[in-house]
């Protein structure tokens, strides 16, 4: 094995790839580079021999007890006892002696979920103690133990990730003028959203509280995208863009992620904890299908039904499962719609399709926000958005100040005929 990393040390050489050209080969000069997927794999295969000593007080996942989650250098040793937690850490110590590893000691921390008992004696490595914790993040997950939800630390930080770069992204206006929104769609899929969606296979939104900062990222950013104000209905974000809301894609990505675990064979790690869900929904405790079931449930009905069940799953019926949810993020945005005056406009609108026919779809990337004058664009958006300066959109709300009450529909009359209401057909065939 020396041998062979020596070879691949000495003889390792690096291009860049960027829009179909490759630069000139150049070596590594510290081996293996940052970012390299070859980095985590070679760290496995050099820990493939981390095996810490079967105890009484393992974690049990579906019958297979889980001594140690080791995911390249970072390793989590859990443990249902003080004793079996500090006999692997003595086992770590001594195995990193052997493999000539450092322990970095700053970065080690013991977390126990509940309260941390009076009197417990703390933890050591080689003697030195080792600092308890009540939040810890592993492999992209926050983790607290003094909530009620136990992500609820993980959502707070992915909120301010996602709001720190959707604010970044249109800076880049400063540069280049106002940000075409097929463009900024494309940035906002690329750059905000895999924020908005970390990690939502394990941590369901059970709480919806937590997911409203998130939402609300993905509300704001698309409402500037397109060029409304705050108080735009909220269904034109996702009717006019193609983009699906937050919930419901959140939901989907959860459900991906159980196709790909049943697909695994049955010795694998994570069909072992999914065989533990199922015994523990059959015993009513909390887990995460019974999670899952909760958030699938608690979904509109715009179809025809029965409540989900996690149990007697296969992969054919999570395909459609995922089929359904999609229709069900569709049919919300369209009957938010269908059921406002906002969306008048929009009622029966069809939408070009890849082959040229129209169709009716919900959700879509819009033509005209293809409009390359930004003035015209948002001036268009406004019109059929209910968001115009005209007074059938200016007056429909109370002034910010209290100096005016909300106008009633019939009272926004036109400013020029005094006769009809000043709406967006008034203004552009009537009047």
């Amino acid at each position: 094995l020396f041998d062979w990393l020596r070879v691949l040390y000495s003889d390792l050489r690096y291009q860049i790839s960027m829009d179909g050209l490759l630069s000139t080969e150049f070596s590594s000069m510290i081996g293996v580079l940052t970012g390299d997927s070859a980095s985590p794999d070679l760290w496995n295969a050099f820990m493939s021999d981390f095996r810490p000593p079967p105890d009484a007080d393992d974690v049990v996942l579906g019958g297979v007890p889980i001594g140690a989650l080791v995911q390249a250098d970072d390793v989590a040793l859990p443990s249902l006892s003080p004793r079996g937690l500090q006999g692997k850490m003595n086992y770590m110590w001594d195995y990193s002696a052997v493999k000539f590893l450092v322990i970095n000691m700053t970065k080690t921390l013991a977390m126990i979920q509940g309260a941390i008992p009076r009197g417990l004696a703390p933890f050591t490595l080689n003697g030195v103690p080792v600092s308890f914790t009540n939040e810890y993040s592993y492999v992209g997950m926050t983790f607290v133990s003094d909530a009620m939800n136990i992500f609820a630390r993980h959502y707070a930080r992915k909120e301010k990730s996602a709001r720190s770069i959707a604010n970044v992204t249109f800076s880049v206006e400063s540069f280049v003028g106002t940000l075409p929104p097929f463009q900024g769609k494309r940035l906002f899929n690329a750059r905000v959203d895999p924020h908005l969606t970390a990690g939502c296979e394990v941590a369901l939104d059970i709480d919806m509280r937590l997911l409203a900062p998130l939402q609300k990222v993905q509300h704001t950013f698309l409402q500037r995208l397109i060029g409304l104000n705050p108080k735009a209905m909220r269904a034109f974000c996702f009717s006019e863009t193609g983009v699906l809301p937050l919930a419901y894609r959140r939901i989907i990505l959860a459900v991906r992620y159980l196709q790909y675990v049943l697909s695994r064979p049955a010795d694998h790690l994570v069909a072992c904890a999914l065989r533990e869900c199922e015994l523990m929904y059959s015993q009513g405790a909390p887990n995460w299908l019974g999670d899952l079931g909760v958030v699938i449930n608690r979904m509109p009905a715009y179809w025809t039904r029965p409540l989900w069940s996690p149990l007697g799953l296969d992969a054919e019926s999570v395909t459609l499962l995922i089929a359904d949810i999609t229709l069900a993020a569709k049919s919300h945005v369209q009957n938010a719609i269908d059921e406002s005056s906002k969306g008048a406009l929009l009622h029966g609108r069809l939408h070009t399709d890849e082959n040229g026919g129209a169709v009716a779809e919900p959700v879509a990337f819009r033509l005209y926000l293809s409009l390359t004058n930004p003035g015209h664009r948002r001036a268009l958006a406004g019109l059929l958005l209910a968001d115009s300066p005209l007074a059938d959109a200016q007056l429909r709300y109370a002034d910010g100040r209290g100096r005016r009450k909300k106008i009633p529909h019939e009272w926004r009359l036109c400013r020029f005929c005094m006769t009809d209401v000043e709406d967006t057909l008034h203004a552009l065939f009537v009047c």
